[in-house]
């Protein structure tokens, strides 16, 4: 698949790192004009929907820029995962790819996709941020 078109059912590029326990990605969306609001909640869904039910899933964040410096609207996504495999297991189902079609249909643009690491620790505070 070509990197510009790459989907959450096809990041699966993460490699093992020392120091690093999660991973996951961070994605910048750049939504349809006026379609921020339609896009969030979309996304919201997917903890609901189907994060319970994927294995390593240990969350995901939404964010909207105070400061957007980008020519369209932006929202930013972190997802993360417990480990590598489950990373992996995700990035390559395709019902996650199913998943994923509908949000894309809310953007002007393919999504910029960064995987990431955690380091070891940081996941307990990021969860500690969400509600139980």
């Amino acid at each position: 698949m070509p990197n510009h078109e790459r989907t959450w059912a096809g990041r699966s590029r993460v490699a093992s790192r020392g120091g690093y326990s999660m991973c996951g990605t961070i994605a910048r969306l750049q939504p349809l004009a006026g379609g921020e609001r339609e896009l969030r909640e979309l996304l919201g869904t997917w903890e609901r929907d189907r994060g319970s039910q994927v294995p390593g899933n240990r969350g995901g964040f939404v964010f909207t820029p105070d400061e957007n410096p980008y020519e369209r609207p932006t929202i930013f996504l972190i997802s993360v995962f417990e480990d590598q495999a489950t990373y992996r297991t995700n990035a390559d189902d395709p019902a996650q790819h199913a998943w994923y079609l509908q949000p894309r249909a809310l953007l002007a643009a393919h999504p910029d996709w960064y995987d990431a690491y955690l380091p070891i620790g940081a996941e307990n505070y990021l969860l500690s941020l969400k509600p139980a």
